[in-house]
């Protein structure tokens, strides 16, 4: 009588056993591996009045041209890029981390977007990139001026007798040509925010 009373008592053990046992096991989704998407949306957002061009290389190669003042998405593999920029009449190169998802700013050429960077870290702002800045030329001759800026980038203004402008240009050391009072001259310019550049006829 004991044995087959033995042989319940191991059976109902074993079902027991068993009960805890897939109670315990996780299911095999609990722990999945949460892979991440292989691509990222980069927003490009282009406040400038002329198109811009980006080149991005890194796990792909990417080329796109964002139209005058216009918001254009692009999905992109993600990753690490070196980025080549055009904008405002330069060329510049920096590294773009398209780890997440990210919204690049160009503002209108001597402009910044710093806020928007400032308030999300997303946010990019391509001037930071591309440095452009606001001059002022002044023509303090009594002829017509014909001024050119050599430097980060190449510039060709006109202006005429005792006229003053404003210009965009990228930042940095120039070499100013300008021809009036019907004679060349040369001059060395430093081109940085607010900067006013003032000509007048050469010297004898």
């Amino acid at each position: 009588m004991r044995r087959p009373l033995f042989l319940q008592l191991l059976v109902l053990f074993v079902l027991v056993g068993s009960v805890f046992l897939s109670a315990a096991a996780p299911a095999p989704s609990t722990f999945a591996a949460k892979t991440k998407p292989t691509s990222v949306q980069a927003m490009v957002e282009n406040r400038t009045t002329k198109p811009i061009i980006l080149q991005l290389k890194g796990p792909a190669y990417y080329y796109f041209t964002v139209t005058a003042q216009s918001v254009t998405p692009f999905p992109v593999k993600r990753g690490v890029y070196t980025l080549t920029l055009t904008a405002c009449g330069m060329t510049a190169t920096a590294p773009l981390d398209l780890t997440i998802q990210r919204r690049l700013i160009m503002p209108i050429c001597g402009g910044n977007a710093k806020q928007a960077a400032k308030t999300n870290p997303s946010v990019i702002d391509l001037s930071t990139i591309v440095k452009v800045v606001r001059i002022t030329v002044r023509n303090k001759a009594t002829t017509a001026m014909t001024v050119i800026l050599s430097g980060p980038a190449t510039y060709v203004f006109s202006l005429n007798k005792n006229e003053t402008k404003e210009y965009t240009v990228g930042k940095g050391r120039y070499t100013v040509y300008y021809y009036v009072c019907g004679k060349y001259a040369t001059r060395a310019f430093i081109a940085d925010f607010d900067k006013k550049l003032e000509l007048s006829c050469p010297a004898q």
